[in-house]
């Protein structure tokens, strides 16, 4: 772990490696999966770039935020792993937009973009206006299973008789793990997904082995036919990923309420469903069927080396002050 301290608060990055002292700076705070040692050390087996939580304490209160570390042309910037977190924190700290601004330069960080839960934002470091909203994420209260059903569309319910009998589920994680090792890469490839979904076996066993992951599987004919990750921390949860065969598909209905009732029993009071790809589309509408409440992701930029930021643009082709949605531009696969 490195530590540097700048004016009254002191700022850490700690490395995968030590898993113990990760877990003990996210004690008393807020946070998601995502900020979650398993969470990110499972994503890094993948990615394979470095990985740390970022912590800053002062008197009044504690900041964390995973981050990841890129490098193009040997410079270096950082985002936020795969998955749902950003700053997490609790109390506050004065003057720590401008602290957060001078550590990350002092560690020589081209810029940074942070996505941000919409529940953890910590208002006591953080400006109302600091983060932009970007797609909408849909959210269910499972606290009350009463309210969850009743907020069921009728084809939500009627997906839900269907495939909720008995003999339909299994919970056997080889059994499950095999099914997705074997299933996800052309899963994702038939419904078209990001690049940053095609993840390593590594990755899916850790996801698979770690005791923050519920795991469900959906049977048909006693054959397996879907699978619905769901990660957990305190009080919230993520469905992180479905991966059906064709045939299983309407399945992820009965899993998702499955998984929800389960989270309940550990205390789990929200769970975030995900979003669309883009604004309105088919993803987006058919979380709407679930009577969930929507509540925008959001995005934080930040460029603390302008000139340098531009240098690596114009290397790469990418416009470095145009609108694109990929930040840095010249990180894009596409660029402009």
């Amino acid at each position: 772990m490195c530590g540097r301290d700048i004016g009254d608060i002191r700022h850490s990055l700690i490395g995968l490696d030590e898993r113990d002292r990760w877990r003990s700076a996210l004690k008393d705070v807020d946070h998601d999966f995502g900020h979650t040692w398993d969470s990110c050390h499972a994503f890094s087996l993948t990615t394979r770039l470095p990985t740390y939580l970022y912590v800053a304490e002062c008197p009044e209160g504690r900041v964390v935020c995973p981050l990841i570390e890129r490098r193009f042309q040997g410079e270096a910037d950082v985002a936020t792993p795969f998955g749902f977190s950003g700053f997490a924190g609790r109390g506050h700290c004065a003057g720590f937009v401008e602290e957060w601004r001078a550590f990350a330069s002092r560690q020589g960080w081209i810029c940074a973009y942070v996505g941000q839960n919409p529940l953890l934002r910590p208002d006591g470091f953080w400006a109302e206006g600091a983060f932009e909203p970007a797609q909408n994420l849909y959210w269910l209260r499972i606290d009350d299973l009463d309210e969850l059903h009743q907020g069921l569309s009728r084809l939500r319910r009627r997906q839900l008789r269907r495939w909720r009998v008995p003999g339909w589920l299994c919970t056997d994680r080889d059994v499950l793990l095999r099914f997705v090792l074997e299933s996800a890469e052309a899963f994702f490839q038939r419904v078209g997904a990001a690049p940053n979904y095609f993840l390593s076996e590594a990755t899916w066993q850790a996801l698979t082995a770690s005791d923050r992951v519920e795991l469900l599987g959906a049977l048909r004919d006693d054959r397996l036919v879907a699978v619905t990750f769901f990660g957990w921390a305190d009080g919230i949860a993520d469905a992180l990923f479905n991966i059906s065969l064709p045939e299983g598909r309407d399945a992820s209905t009965a899993l998702l309420i499955e998984g929800a009732e389960r989270l309940r029993t550990r205390g789990i009071s929200l769970l975030n469903i995900g979003g669309g790809v883009r604004p309105g589309d088919d993803v987006e509408r058919a979380k709407q069927l679930f009577g969930a409440s929507a509540r925008p992701l959001l995005h934080l930029k930040q460029v603390f080396a302008p000139s340098r930021f531009r240098r690596l643009c114009a290397a790469a082709g990418a416009n470095a002050s145009g609108q694109t949605a990929f930040f840095p531009p010249y990180h894009s696969p596409a660029r402009d």
